[in-house]
């Protein structure tokens, strides 16, 4: 049995709910440790802006927390400076398992996992210009990648997460958005080969189709109780996320954005 714990779209902010933020986010990893969780993914802008000292020291404490329990996937979001450099220093976390940082389209591989991972596009601003076709090719060519080394790997665990857009996502209000947001759609996801994909960057927990999900944890004072830990259970190397299971935490989602 596999456990993931996967969150996303934290955007601490020094000047803006930090101490909730920051008991937030410590809850979600104590309550993934004491479930013991196989898997960290941490799925894009940890931060809202360029990282301030005081939001870095508490992102590389809670990582290297992280670390120490179980692999963690680190996952290049949009917002502050996280596709320029600013998550290397977190990249240097040290703990008992490794730590991966993802800037670009990759696959990463251990204890039989595998896990195809697809930040958001550096050229995302673009979307919507004549050069947004050629974005879409490179996502259908990069999943359609993904998809045969998949293949080659059905005795392993099979996962894939993304920090953008899909068309038809439903979008919560009051949303961050920088720019122009980098949105693709929903089929190439769901040919992919993979037992469950989870997203980010839109702030609504939400189930697009059979295993692909939004499944978020947008942290500030007034939401603590939207951050349930998402902890995935996959029973075995062939079996995908049951809809059952996204059913119960779509109606916890709903009964908490009522508070």
């Amino acid at each position: 049995m596999l456990k993931i714990s996967h969150c996303g779209d934290v955007h601490l902010e020094e000047d803006r709910y930090f101490g909730d933020t920051a008991q937030c986010l410590e809850w979600f990893v104590a309550d993934a440790i004491r479930a013991n969780t196989d898997l960290f993914v941490v799925d894009g802008d940890l931060t809202t802006y360029k990282a301030t000292i005081k939001e870095r020291n508490l992102w590389i404490d809670m990582l290297v927390r992280m670390a120490n329990h179980a692999p963690v996937i680190l996952v290049a979001g949009n917002h502050g400076k996280e596709l320029d450099g600013d998550l290397y220093v977190f990249s240097k976390a040290k703990g008992k398992h490794p730590l991966f940082l993802c800037t670009e389209p990759e696959l990463i591989e251990f204890d039989q996992i595998a896990v195809a991972v697809f930040p958001y596009p550096r050229k995302a601003e673009l979307v919507g210009a004549p050069e947004a076709a050629t974005l879409q090719q490179t996502f259908d060519d990069q999943l359609a990648e993904f998809n045969r080394q998949f293949e080659r790997r059905s005795d392993c665990y099979r996962l894939f997460f993304g920090h953008f857009g899909v068309a038809g996502a439903r979008v919560s209000s009051g949303q961050p958005l920088v720019g122009r947001c980098a949105e693709y759609p929903l089929e190439p996801l769901v040919q992919l080969q993979a037992q469950y994909v989870g997203l980010s960057h839109i702030h609504l927990r939400q189930q697009l189709a059979p295993r692909v999900c939004r499944l978020v944890a947008w942290l500030n004072c007034k939401l603590c109780l939207r951050t349930g830990n998402t902890i995935l259970l996959l029973r075995s190397t062939s079996e995908s996320l049951k809809t059952r299971e996204l059913k119960s935490w779509l109606r916890l989602e709903k009964a908490c954005t009522s508070l």
